[in-house]
């Protein structure tokens, strides 16, 4: 089984992939760790900061790259193989343009939020815009 797990840059992600890798192990599932450069993100840090736009893209990226390097390593201790990307877009679209690529039976996300109730709403949407548009069971983690 396919496990296409979303991984951001906070330490959330590594309490995920904690408690992801025994169920994948347990399910003989494979894994897809996917780290978005959310376009939203880019913009509103490029509005508050003297950082363009593209400068913000490559830090983003750059910072995907470690933490997908971090979980693939984890992996690899666990016995979990796993496959890494990352993209930058929209986050819905692009977790959707991943959903339909990889045909996933499980699609696994950290949500911890760190903010008050303003992010955890803002959290509630994403999410409810995701599943409404995704056709595999989520993993909220």
């Amino acid at each position: 089984m396919k496990i296409l797990f979303i991984v951001e840059t906070h330490q959330g992600a590594i309490k995920a992939a904690e408690q992801l890798f025994p169920l994948a192990l347990k399910m003989n599932g494979d894994i897809i760790a996917l780290n978005i450069s959310d376009i939203l993100i880019i913009k509103r840090i490029s509005q508050s900061s003297d950082k363009s736009e593209s400068e913000i893209a490559i830090e983003m990226e750059e910072d995907g790259w470690k933490y997908l390097y971090y979980i693939e390593e984890m992996a690899k201790n666990f016995g979990v193989k796993i496959f890494l990307e990352q993209e930058e877009g929209y986050f819905e679209s692009v977790i959707s343009k991943y959903v339909d690529k990889f045909q996933p039976g499980l699609l696994a996300i950290s949500c911890r939020v760190s903010g008050g109730t303003s992010e955890i709403k803002n959290m509630a949407k994403i999410i409810e815009s995701i599943r409404n548009n995704i056709k595999c069971p989520m993993l909220l983690l």
